[in-house]
């Protein structure tokens, strides 16, 4: 894989039957009714921003590309 790539984004390098999600869309927290309240997230904060990754999302995309405060982040499960 190139130095400075995250994940493999093209159809030839996935291979895995799955596809990562990149720069996924945020909504606040409570607008997220669909989610429920002992429904299983993936946390990260930093710089006093904060994401919830939906693990029953993570159960069909398995890697996704993210960016906070300007870096890349990858996040799995």
């Amino acid at each position: 894989m190139p130095t400075g790539t995250s994940a493999p984004r093209s159809p030839q390098q996935r291979g895995g039957g799955f596809v990562p999600l990149d720069d996924p869309a945020f909504i606040p927290a409570s607008a997220a009714a669909f989610l429920g309240d002992d429904e299983l997230v993936l946390g990260y904060a930093q710089g006093g921003e904060a994401r919830a990754y939906p693990v029953s999302m993570m159960f069909w995309h398995h890697i996704i590309n993210d960016t906070v405060q300007g870096q890349p982040l990858l996040v799995t499960y």
